[in-house]
């Protein structure tokens, strides 16, 4: 499987909302990306986006774009992608 179709099957069967506005439900759910993202090897930003453009059918909100541009560095600088090596990442989310 390629990493825009694991992309959008980890929305959709951990029902990320993506669309949501602005807010703590938004930051967690581009937090949550960002490290899976990282985990499967994508390293930059426009990637994911095109890959989250997939799962949306077209487009993203602004709103998404800004959260995952302020969440999307720090979480690659602080090795986000590294939790998802663990069983307990195994037992929180779909993947």
């Amino acid at each position: 499987m390629e990493n825009n179709e694991k992309i959008v099957k980890f929305i959709k069967e951990n029902k990320l909302d993506l669309t949501a506005g602005a807010g703590s439900d938004l930051n967690s759910a581009c937090v949550i990306l960002a490290g899976y993202a990282l985990h499967l090897g994508i390293v930059d930003e426009l990637t994911l986006n095109k890959y989250v453009e997939e799962s949306l059918g077209g487009g993203t909100p602004y709103t998404y774009d800004e959260e995952i541009h302020k969440v999307f560095e720090f979480a690659k600088n602080n090795n986000y992608g590294g939790w998802w090596a663990f069983a307990e990442a195994k037992k929180m989310y779909k993947f």
